[in-house]
């Protein structure tokens, strides 16, 4: 019991600990005053559905501005509920807003003014169609301004009836597509305080008399005019279970739209699953060889579209590939949604929740050459290209991609220049054009390497340099996790390719390997991601349109795995860190690099 004690003691202290962050977090809001000029025409107000904002607050806004040098402002409500306040202390860190880099911006998800020209190229009306379009909009405004975005109590501005940070849509545009974090958050949060009182009672009931006095603690104070908060203070857990089961019962994507991807997603399989597959291969992709054996079949772990992925290893050359491989229209399929769309904001979010590996990158190249111009193929939505600029203020730096997030890179500023279409097909009209060409985890989701290699041989100068980064087959975690190994990645990657195996391919397309990194390269993240994908595997994505409609069962399945789940992801990410160290020192980890150089073709015999 003394365990018990000073483990929920620790909780009480972290509980205090939230309090007086959140508290930091509002007091850094400056707020609004009264102000009698005119608002300037060239900035548009556009609020959230279902709010209002008055005259007297649009004038302060824009005097604000001015003063301030502020070109977009993001409004929060200065009339709310205790339990608004405390979530907005929660979701909303100005001071981290302002210096987050590439990450959305902050909102308090009710009012924001920006330049009319900048929210006319986005497409954003003056009240968005739904709550989600506002905050996703909201988020991207500070990546696309041209100068200061912040954040500001409007004393008038009066917050919506119903908490906004418990609806899904709300959560899918802030948490990486998902409402995860707190649909099952909550739960386990509630689990933990019970489990204190019974194994704890002492420390447990300070954890539950916190537990009520947070939200006050944050909030009150001359910023804000929180209206009952007194029955709030009280009555926390019956508000919070209120909240958390109208997010339960709230949606992701408005119905109609929903029903049109159904229709849409009905339609592509009613032909069945065939099409989406080639023949399956007789010799091996890379070295001709017959000598082919099954190595793994395995679902859909991480949309839970349908059909079943099998991977072939060479006798020979030990290449593992896909077989049968995706047609195009199994690609066109399985791609759909997967990288834009509904999962474009997760997306985004996962590519820019880390910087190192993008900054290893980078200075990979510049240990070995000068940058001039350099294209990134499969940019997405062009994080390498955002860290580069940084890096290399000199450097140009441009992005090629498939789908449409090279546009949105373009439009952040991110890249200098934006390029659609499959490499192969583009190359042709850059020859020459780049002295770097870089491939970040691009390569295993093509269907001829050898095409995209040609390629980058053809856009480079004589004497460029290619950057390439892969997930590693050789890796003792793909041993070990077996088909929950995350790089597997099925049905995306249709080629593993080894380090020998690359190796060869460069040198028979006209490249010279300069430096290869294999454990310096590993990511630490191999626990985590297959903890993730045993619980995909377990309980799928409820809502997405190529699955049935959740039934109640389902839902309480998905809170059943997902519950606990959250405290085996914690879990694995923590043997996540402390194995990090240990996988950098390995020749094989989770991922290598290779940086190579344009030569004549061809070259001498492959070598690692």
């Amino acid at each position: 019991m003394i365990g018990a004690e000073i483990i929920w003691s620790l909780l009480a202290l972290n509980q205090i600990a939230d309090a007086v962050r959140n508290r930091r977090r509002l007091n850094a809001l400056s707020v609004l005053k009264p102000s009698d000029v005119a608002p300037d025409p060239a900035l548009r107000f556009v609020v959230a559905p279902g709010v209002t904002l008055d005259a007297e607050t649009r004038a302060a806004a824009a005097a604000h501005m001015r003063m301030h040098g502020i070109a977009a402002l993001d409004l929060v409500p200065g009339r709310l509920p205790l339990a608004t306040a405390w979530s907005i202390a929660c979701h909303v860190d100005a001071e981290a807003s302002r210096s987050a880099g590439w990450h959305q911006g902050a909102t308090a998800a009710h009012a924001l003014v920006a330049p009319s020209s900048l929210l006319q190229s986005m497409g954003m009306a003056d009240t968005p169609p739904d709550l989600g379009t506002f905050v996703a909009l909201a988020g991207e405004v500070r990546r696309r301004v041209d100068g200061a975005h912040d954040l500001a109590v409007a004393p008038r501005l009066e917050a919506m009836d119903s908490n906004p940070f418990f609806r899904a849509e709300v959560l899918a545009a802030r948490l990486a597509g998902g409402v995860g974090p707190v649909a099952f958050g909550m739960p386990l949060m509630w689990l933990i305080v019970g489990l204190g009182l019974w194994l704890a009672p002492w420390a447990g009931l300070a954890v539950v008399v916190l537990l009520h006095l947070q939200p006050v603690l944050a909030v009150l104070g001359r910023r804000f005019e929180v209206r009952g908060w007194w029955w709030q203070l009280f009555l926390r857990v019956p508000v919070d279970v209120l909240s958390w089961t109208r997010l339960m019962g709230s949606r992701q994507i408005p119905q109609a739209q929903d029903k049109a991807d159904r229709d849409t997603y009905a339609a592509l399989v009613a032909d069945g699953l065939a099409p989406f597959f080639e023949p399956e291969a007789v010799a091996c992709p890379l070295c001709g060889s017959e000598d082919l054996n099954d190595h793994l079949s395995v679902p859909d772990f991480y949309q839970g579209k349908p059909g079943r992925f099998r991977l072939r290893r060479c006798g020979d050359c030990r290449h593992i590939f896909q077989d049968p491989r995706l047609s195009a229209r199994g690609l066109a399929y399985y791609y759909r949604d997967a990288y834009d769309g509904r999962n474009a904001s997760g997306m985004d979010v996962l590519f820019g929740s880390y910087t190192q590996p993008y900054s290893d990158r980078v200075e990979m190249v510049t240990r070995h050459h000068v940058v001039r111009r350099w294209l990134d193929v499969g940019c997405g939505h062009g994080h390498l290209c955002a860290r580069g600029q940084v890096m290399l203020p000199d450097a140009r730096f441009e992005g090629l991609d498939f789908g449409e997030s090279v546009q949105t890179a373009l439009a952040r500023g991110w890249v200098h220049a934006a390029h659609r279409g499959l490499f192969p097909a583009c190359a042709p009209d850059m020859v020459g054009a780049y002295d770097v060409v870089s491939m970040s985890h691009y390569l295993e989701h093509t269907t001829n390497p050898r095409a995209e290699l040609d390629a980058a041989y053809t856009v480079l100068a004589p004497g460029g340099v290619m950057m390439i980064e892969l997930p590693d087959p050789d890796s003792p975690w793909a041993k070990w996790l077996g088909r929950l190994w995350m790089p597997y990645f099925q049905p995306q990657h249709l080629h593993l390719l080894s380090t020998i195996n690359l190796a060869s391919l460069l040198r028979e397309a006209g490249f010279q390997p300069v430096q290869w990194e294999t454990g310096v390269a590993h990511q630490g993240s191999d626990l985590v991601l297959s903890a993730y994908t045993f619980l995909r595997w377990l309980s799928p994505p409820l809502d997405a349109p190529w699955r049935p409609i959740a039934r109640p069962l389902a839902r309480i399945w998905a809170a059943m795995v997902w519950t606990p789940g959250t405290l085996l992801l914690l879990l694995a990410a923590l043997a996540d860190w402390m194995l990090r160290p240990l996988g950098k020192r390995l020749h094989h980890a989770s991922a290598f690099r290779v940086l190579a150089r344009r030569v004549n073709r061809p070259v001498g015999p492959a070598e690692e």
